[in-house]
């Protein structure tokens, strides 16, 4: 079947030529290729006529003036059929003219096309035809096969249906596929995010508890320091040198102990921590003060003596971090 270089143009072509050379009235030629004609029919469920024109045929004018040109022609081929018209020294309308067993001219074939591309004919009119018998046998051929038509129709009503659904349930898979997607990533970005959350509180507590371990041995260190330096209890009998200090600590536990008058305040707070750690309480920011009148003891340098804590003092212990 020789093919154009562009079959649409070769049939615009033709039917510029044939409205110049004949008549403007003539049924609606479908303007692009066979091919595209078969598919338009096929897919509109609509009878496929098919027109080879001979320009030096003998009859063609007298049928084209006076058959094609006819109104009730016009009109009944524009309402039912899709109309193909192609002159047959073209390309398509050549390799038509040897599928289709042209043997004379003006030739009309009338077909059901089954598919895009499976056709089927159901009449051959070859020679000149008067414009009531070519109507009548038009009329006679289509409703022969109305049934196969309206059979084709609903074939393709359910292959679009089928197409329709395909579409719908690829449609509704793709969709379920994304809302599973999105549901993965979510719960996915989750469980990170708790991963995070847990390794966050893993690595607060790690951090604390280093914390902890540092001034635990902190701690340690200072009091086994201030133990060396600490000295023995002065004896009671050494009454003009001796202070009698007593101590009310934060948990209301009261506790005596024996000072030099000569002591500094910082030895009595070096005591107090010694104390506290001994006893396995965590207390180590202290303030110590007289009870009345209340005087915080910040000076360190002082000695107890000089606040007149000698023979005898009273003094509160507080935990600044209580």
């Amino acid at each position: 079947n020789p093919q154009s270089i562009n079959s649409d143009n070769d049939t615009r072509k033709f039917i510029s030529e044939y409205e110049l050379n004949y008549t403007l009235d003539h049924p609606n030629f479908y303007d692009r290729s066979y091919e595209s004609a078969a598919t338009y029919a096929y897919q509109n469920s609509k009878f496929f006529l098919v027109y080879l024109h001979s320009p030096i045929h003998e009859d063609t004018e007298k049928f084209c003036r006076n058959v094609l040109s006819s109104n009730s022609v016009i009109q009944y081929m524009n309402q039912n059929l899709v109309v193909w018209a192609g002159k047959v020294w073209d390309p398509q309308a050549y390799g038509l003219s040897i599928q289709l067993k042209v043997s004379a001219f003006p030739f009309l074939a009338l077909i059901v096309c089954q598919s895009d591309r499976v056709v089927q004919v159901i009449d051959r009119i070859q020679g000149y035809i008067e414009e009531d018998q070519l109507l009548e046998r038009l009329r006679n051929c289509i409703t022969a096969n109305n049934s196969l038509l309206t059979r084709i129709q609903n074939e393709n009503i359910r292959r679009q249906e089928f197409t329709l659904l395909r579409e719908q349930q690829d449609r509704e898979y793709r969709e379920a596929e994304e809302a599973d997607r999105l549901e993965r990533e979510r719960r996915e970005a989750l469980e990170l995010e708790q991963v995070r959350l847990e390794q966050e509180e893993r690595d607060r507590i790690a951090l604390e508890e280093a914390i902890k371990l540092s001034e635990q041995l902190n701690r340690e260190g200072l009091v086994n320091k201030l133990k060396n330096e600490l000295t023995e209890e002065p004896d009671a009998n050494l009454k003009n040198e001796v202070a009698t200090i007593r101590f009310q600590l934060p948990q209301g536990t009261k506790i005596s102990r024996r000072f030099l008058k000569t002591d500094k305040i910082q030895k009595i707070k070096d005591y107090l921590l010694v104390y506290f750690y001994d006893q396995g309480l965590s207390i180590s920011n202290i303030s110590i003060a007289t009870h009345f009148p209340k005087v915080e003891l910040n000076d360190m340098n002082a000695t107890i003596l000089e606040k007149d804590l000698f023979p005898r003092g009273m003094l509160y212990v507080q935990d600044l971090d209580s």
